[in-house]
């Protein structure tokens, strides 16, 4: 049975990456795994859709990670169902503006999005913090695509040593939909794993092998 709601979310989720600034009222449950990933879930306290944390480790270094995960015109490459994205102004090195088109099926209309994608070093925890928030009006709306309004994200990456990173996803979305909440919930994992196994791909390209950011000072192993 098609079920057109639960695309929604598994796009919705899958591109995005939603985040630790809400409040940590209920206990991560873990859902399963997955090959190499691990799928925590736990009741939201401003939602019926089920907040999502990944785990993983990708043998990359932190730099080479980053490098991947800000390389905006890569992103449809990895991220599921993007089929266009492009960096509409940079701030800073570690600041910019995002705008990204997401392929939904029929009858439903292809989804759009800006964020400001900020990144940085938290020193106390030894780890590497990427934040992405919803900036719907800081372009027009575009005809035949609904602009997503509401959105965050926060990766977190620690540098493991040998080569190796790992990686955090928390994940937080309610879009507005007619299905159940349960039934939204069944398939709340898949956009988002499958974003990251294609991301341990990504990863192995030769440009990113030798990232070099000014901003990213080495981490202490965790």
């Amino acid at each position: 049975m098609y079920y057109p709601t639960i695309t929604l979310v598994t796009i919705l989720l899958g591109v995005l990456s939603p985040a630790l600034l809400w409040a940590q009222s209920y206990e991560w449950k873990l859902k399963k795994e997955i090959k190499d990933l691990k799928v925590y879930f736990r009741k939201s306290t401003d939602s019926k859709i089920n907040e999502l944390k990944i785990e993983t480790v990708v043998n990359a270094p932190v730099a080479t990670v980053v490098a991947a995960i800000r390389d905006v015109p890569m992103q449809p490459y990895w991220v599921y169902h993007c089929i266009e994205a492009e960096r509409l102004h940079m701030v800073s090195e570690t600041e910019n503006y995002v705008y990204a088109k997401i392929d939904f099926p029929w009858p439903m209309s292809d989804r759009d999005y800006v964020v400001n994608s900020k990144v940085w070093q938290d020193t106390m925890a030894h780890e590497v913090v990427l934040h992405l928030s919803a900036r719907p009006h800081y372009i027009p709306e575009k005809t035949d695509v609904v602009r997503i309004p509401l959105m965050e994200a926060v990766w977190k990456f620690k540098d493991l040593g040998n080569g190796k990173t790992k990686v955090i996803n928390h994940l937080k979305s309610d879009p507005a939909g007619t299905m159940p909440p349960w039934m939204v919930n069944l398939a709340i994992d898949q956009g988002p794993t499958r974003s990251i196994h294609n991301l341990k791909e990504l990863v192995k390209k030769e440009k990113y092998q030798k990232a070099n950011l000014a901003f990213l000072k080495k981490t202490k192993k965790g």
